[in-house]
């Protein structure tokens, strides 16, 4: 298990219990710096705990999830027109979703504006005011959603 703290201080587990005791959802963990830092005692620190990461993953906005149900969905914009599309999604940081199954790397995703979006609207895209100025790498693969009536 990898953790991190916000000055990238490698730490290891020094003990921890043999099992979670029933109705509770914390346990104690006993951590160790695996170099000294020179933090005086008493410093606090807050750590992340990355307990699960997968790579070369598709990644989009939670946002950009529309939810009906159990079932969750994307819009993908195909020219001017949004599709709406069943995805499977994987770890969900709340921020981003990883989509397990239903879009591919490079396709573009409805972030804003799907919400009652029927699926085949015709759409128009909005830049966003700071990608005017940004460098072409630093673009963003994004859409709004727009119905033109």
């Amino acid at each position: 298990m990898a953790i991190r703290l916000f000055q990238n201080l490698a730490l290891k587990v020094v003990s921890r219990p043999a099992q979670v005791e029933q109705g509770t959802a914390a346990i104690p963990v006993r951590l160790a710096f695996v170099t000294p830092p020179t933090f005086a005692a008493g410093t606090p620190a807050q750590v992340d705990i990355d307990a699960e990461q997968h790579t070369n993953v598709v990644l989009v906005p939670s946002s950009a999830i529309a939810r009906e149900g159990e079932e969750t969905a994307v819009f993908i914009v195909m020219g001017d027109t949004a599709h709406r599309r069943p995805v499977q999604i994987g770890l969900d940081d709340g921020t981003d979703a990883e989509i397990v199954s239903g879009v591919k790397a490079g396709e573009m995703v409805i972030v804003q504006g799907q919400a009652g979006l029927p699926d085949g609207a015709k759409i128009t895209m909005e830049a966003e005011e700071d990608e005017d100025n940004a460098a072409p790498d630093e673009k963003k693969n994004d859409a709004k959603g727009t119905e033109k009536k």
